[in-house]
């Protein structure tokens, strides 16, 4: 995490995507029956409740989980299976309950001590976690444009576009100003055209992790792909996970980019 080394705004954001939102923000309590209670009754239950994992109590404590399938004769204590190490805590940030499911479809969390909550990755979709993306990918964009400006400064980065490209920037931005928006040329690129200037410099391609033209246009995409489910609420678990996976790896870099 960032340390009293770096600078107040990076300490800021980092308080306010790191520590603002949690697995709290985001969780849904653990629906549970007695562990005395028949098997098939509690898939009934299960079924009737579209319900994927129920928990199993103890002494009015849930103990551990099952799973439709499991429950075929018995009681549900017969068919239970231990929590393991598929727990976080309520505090559990944002960025790592993601990288908790990067590998698993949930994950429980632990309230006080005791498991009474769960994570889906359908839960990803909620407000909370998309608040915390839009900010990270908003980070993301305003460093490359500035990385764009230091790099190649007066405006030297327009001999990096194509043509084509540059005629489409400097259209949307006289639409812009037609409008009595402020805009400046640099804000008026895509985000892919603004790596691909970066990709020509060998030290910021190095820094965004590219590590070729190829690579820096399969990243990027799928950056932009994001934004727009963001912009339009489409599922982000169904067409960007992987990326959602790769930006909280990465909060703690992007977060020095402030």
């Amino acid at each position: 995490m960032i340390n009293a080394k770096e600078t107040p705004l990076q300490l800021r954001m980092a308080r306010i995507l790191d520590q603002g939102f949690s697995a709290m923000d985001i969780a849904e309590p653990l629906p549970s029956l007695d562990g005395d209670q028949p098997a098939l009754r509690a898939k009934e239950f299960m079924i009737t409740n579209k319900l994927d994992i129920l928990g199993v109590r103890k002494d009015a404590s849930i103990i551990g989980y099952v799973l439709p399938a499991d429950l075929t004769d018995g009681t549900c204590s017969e068919h239970i299976r231990s929590f393991g190490h598929n727990i976080i805590t309520d505090s559990t940030s944002i960025a790592d309950v993601i990288i908790q499911l990067a590998e698993l479809d949930f994950t429980f969390i632990s309230i006080l001590g005791t498991v009474s909550a769960i994570i889906t990755k359908d839960d990803i979709d909620k407000p909370p976690v998309r608040m915390w993306l839009f900010g990270i990918v908003t980070i993301l964009d305003m460093y490359i444009s500035r990385q764009v400006e230091i790099t190649f400064p007066d405006d030297e980065w327009q001999a990096k576009l194509s043509p084509q490209r540059l005629e489409k920037a400097i259209k949307l931005q006289e639409e812009r100003l037609r409008r009595n928006q402020r805009a400046r040329l640099i804000d008026c690129l895509q985000l892919t055209d603004k790596a691909y200037i970066l990709v020509k410099d060998p030290a910021s391609k190095e820094d965004l992790n590219f590590t070729s033209k190829r690579d820096a246009e399969r990243q990027i995409k799928s950056f932009e792909s994001l934004r727009n489910n963001l912009a339009h609420t489409q599922s982000l678990t169904t067409y960007d996970w992987k990326t959602i996976v790769s930006l909280a790896e990465r909060q703690d870099k992007i977060l020095t980019r402030v």
